[in-house]
């Protein structure tokens, strides 16, 4: 049984590890990530156990390796300093889904409502009530697109290559 502190049981890290290690026994060990991933056993237990935030590539190589690209979400979220990237919930295909549905029913009262906003050349401090709303919504469907993109990734759909199977369909 792979050893993990207390304070390490519930990292990210961890977790991806130990559940590709289901699929790669070699990863139910530090020992065995560390040969597979080719960072030090005691880099991964400082990581592991919450010591220290792991590099840019680190997260890359390990994201990859156990088929966890959350861990970039996470990374890319809350440790990175641009922190661009709004947090990612784990959400089934379905949940994913309901969002995109729920964000884009408001996309053609978006578009009427910034024209509207933005005709006469000027924002006044009653429209920028309204436009924070659309920023607001806006970033909702920025998250929405990033666990889409997620959710394809771990389900090892390459959705970016022209030669995919749901654009040849499009074509048809």
């Amino acid at each position: 049984m792979p050893r993990t502190s207390e304070k390490g049981k519930n990292n990210p890290y961890y977790l991806a590890r130990m559940a590709a290690s289901k699929s790669n026994d070699r990863l139910s060990s530090r020992a065995g990530a560390s040969e597979v991933l080719g960072i030090s056993e005691k880099r991964i237990t400082w990581i592991e156990n919450n010591l220290t935030n792991p590099y840019p590539e680190e997260v890359v190589i390990m994201a990859s390796l156990y088929n966890a690209p959350t861990l970039e979400n996470l990374y890319c979220s809350t440790v990175c300093p641009l922190k661009g990237l709004p947090v990612i919930e784990n959400k089934t295909l379905s949940e994913i889904a309901i969002s995109a549905y729920q964000s884009l029913r408001y996309a053609r009262e978006m578009q009427e409502e910034i024209i509207d906003i933005v005709e006469d050349g000027k924002i006044t401090s009653d429209e920028v009530v309204r436009v924070k709303r659309i920023i607001g919504l806006l970033d909702e469907m920025t998250k929405v697109k990033e666990e889409l993109s997620i959710k394809l990734k771990v389900l090892n759909v390459d959705w970016r290559k022209e030669n995919c199977y749901a654009e040849k369909a499009a074509r048809r």
